[in-house]
């Protein structure tokens, strides 16, 4: 999980614990204690009018003075007490149900949630989920007092504040969590990019007093692993270039060596050894000038069986059994370095593995595949196939030449074409080696 959505969530887990209390604190130790005043003083009023009604007050004169809505229900009244308003779940739709309900309700028989009370010597009855209307029963009937209110209101609105604040709180935090990550997310990409070779990349030294120390410690770092990479790298070119010159004056020595008669056998040696050594310099230029960044892609259409084709011209695979797979397909791509890749694979194969065995070549669109039925390579051993100079054990061993450059070069080329290679054995015995560009 990302330290960004890691942020996001305590945020909102902040959040969530921070609306749940403010709403307990408000709803329980405010707005209850306060709804439950207003009820009770509510309550009061209705007993109050319910009194001035039983001493004969007219009960719409006593509803208008106060602002509320009275009637009286008489014993008996029937369909003929008026209109029915919001009596609350249960106590019907038609008239002569209601007084039959308030009745019930008030000996406990009537429907569940209504609220029964005794206030000064009156039977108050609360229907269940109207707080704004109550019953009072006198002498003359049931009083009925409603008026405009609604205590959970209050409660509501302040339901939806605090969902509404917790959302634009949660929406800003988001945003600073992406605002806090964003360095990290940049110093991630900066050694990414510097991973892959582009040791020019640095951070914009900009921001915070911390983050501006950061990326000057990061640049500082960059610097130095450019400094120490491009002098390792130029002192291997220049050393691979300087050795040209005692070569040429040693293939010359060869040469006068064999004119004085001097034992071919000894001569052939020399000449062989002289011939590691030349292409050993020849692969550590290559190599130097693709990791100093002096040989920069000449993009254009590539076809691997074209490469193929051009690879076994200077490669023998004549003692073995070549299979040929693929429709192969153009994609772009340097051709002459991706001849090297080839031409490196296929010498690998020519090298290692026993005459007479099958070596398969497949060529789909930027993706190649070469198998052979050789020793393979132990798996331990398998992730430094690619490290320079690196051969394993047993068959893959001195004796059968080799410089161990060739899979390096490989795998530069590749990473220059942001592809990838893998070597595995196979199940059968032998190695494959897949590259993708």
């Amino acid at each position: 999980m990302s330290l960004r959505v890691r942020l996001a969530l305590g945020i909102l887990a902040l959040v969530v614990l921070t609306t749940l209390l403010m709403w307990g604190v408000s709803s329980h130790g405010v707005l209850r204690p306060f709804a439950r005043q207003v009820f009770n003083a509510f309550v009061d009023q209705g007993v109050y009018v319910a009194e001035r009604v039983e001493a004969g007050e007219d009960p719409a004169q006593l509803g208008k003075r106060l602002g509320i809505e009275v009637r009286l229900i008489e014993p008996g009244s029937g369909p003929g007490m008026g209109p029915q308003r919001g009596l609350g779940q249960g106590y019907g739709h038609r008239p002569g149900w209601r007084l039959r309900a308030i009745e019930e309700a008030s000996r406990g028989a009537g429907p569940s949630g209504a609220t029964v009370l005794q206030r000064d010597g009156h039977v108050v009855v609360v229907p269940p989920g109207a707080r704004n209307q109550l019953f009072v029963r006198t002498r003359r009937g049931w009083v009925h007092v409603e008026r405009t209110l609604d205590l959970d209101r209050p409660q509501r609105l302040l339901a939806w504040f605090l969902l509404g604040l917790g959302a634009v709180v949660l929406a800003v935090a988001v945003a600073l969590a992406g605002v806090a990550t964003r360095p990290l997310t940049a110093a991630q990409v900066g050694m990414e990019r510097i991973a892959r070779g582009d040791l020019d990349h640095r951070l914009d030294e900009q921001g915070p007093d911390e983050i501006v120390r950061v990326a000057r410690a990061f640049n500082h770092m960059a610097d130095r692993i450019e400094g120490l990479l491009r002098t390792e790298r130029e002192l291997m070119a220049g050393m691979s270039h300087e050795l040209r010159t005692p070569m040429s004056r040693l293939r010359l020595e060869v040469e006068l060596l064999r004119e004085e008669g001097a034992s071919s056998k000894r001569t052939d040696a020399m000449e062989g050894d002289l011939t590691e050594l030349d292409a050993l310099i020849g692969q550590l230029l290559q190599l130097s000038r693709l990791q100093l960044g002096e040989r920069t892609l000449d993009r254009g259409d590539c076809d691997w069986n074209t490469l193929v084709d051009r690879a076994l011209e200077t490669v023998d695979l004549s003692r073995h059994e070549l299979v040929r797979r693929g429709p192969g397909g153009t994609f772009s791509g340097d051709a002459d370095l991706l001849l090297r890749v080839a031409v490196n694979l296929l010498q690998n194969v020519a090298r290692y593995a026993p005459a007479g065995t099958r070596v398969t070549v497949s060529a789909e669109g930027p993706r190649l595949v070469v198998e052979d039925e050789g020793p393979g390579v132990p798996e331990e051993q398998l992730p430094r196939l690619f490290d320079p100079f690196w051969r394993a054990e047993g068959s893959r061993a001195r004796a059968t030449g080799g410089l161990g450059l060739g899979l390096m070069l490989v795998r530069q080329v590749v990473d220059l074409h942001d592809g990838e290679v893998h070597a595995q054995n196979r199940v059968g015995g032998g190695l494959r080696v897949e590259v993708t560009v």
